[in-house]
């Protein structure tokens, strides 16, 4: 639960913060780029990348992000 100077912050469920559309946003447009695309593919297909590797560490990143923003 977050807190606000040692009390309980009360959240509306209902009104998510902007940070959290922007990051949504942010991640449904990366799932449905080619470069998401070919990072997922590549590393099954032919090893590993480094470009490919960060484009999925991206996306990893936003997921626990916006996890961490609606807990």
């Amino acid at each position: 639960m977050a807190m606000v100077a040692g009390a309980p912050l009360e959240l509306d469920v209902g009104v998510m913060p902007p940070d959290v559309e922007r990051l949504r946003a942010e991640l449904k447009e990366l799932l449905h780029s080619w470069e998401y695309a070919y990072a997922m593919g590549h590393g099954c297909s032919i090893g590993d990348h480094p470009d490919f590797q960060a484009t999925r560490r991206r996306a990893a990143d936003l997921r626990a992000r916006i996890a961490e923003l609606t807990e």
